[in-house]
């Protein structure tokens, strides 16, 4: 059987302690653009992954709307995290992962 991901209040309070060491502008780009760091989840725990990373570019972000201001990334990808947008990427990405038999 498939291991279990984190649940919902794990992946966030992870992702925000992330965020609160790297910022909130390194998990962010614009659409097309790549940011400083990608998540991943690895033993039930998120990662952040830099660029040098192989596993870099099939990371998680947050995507931001065209013409953002810089001052509002923050509230963005709080709003991003706390509405379950980004869970549901993650889950969405990691399907097989945690619902396929061995």
């Amino acid at each position: 059987m498939s291991q279990s991901p984190p649940t919902l209040s794990e992946f966030n309070a992870q992702v925000a302690s992330l965020v609160d060491q790297f910022g909130p502008a390194a998990f962010c780009a614009m659409p097309g653009e790549r940011p400083e760091y990608t998540l991943f989840v690895e033993d039930a725990r998120v990662i952040a992954e830099p660029r040098s990373a192989p596993r870099y570019p099939y990371g998680l972000h947050c995507e931001l709307r065209t013409g953002l201001p810089d001052d509002q990334v923050a509230d963005y990808l709080n709003k991003w995290l706390t509405t379950g947008e980004a869970y549901e990427e993650f889950l969405g990405m990691n399907v097989c992962r945690y619902n396929c038999q061995d």
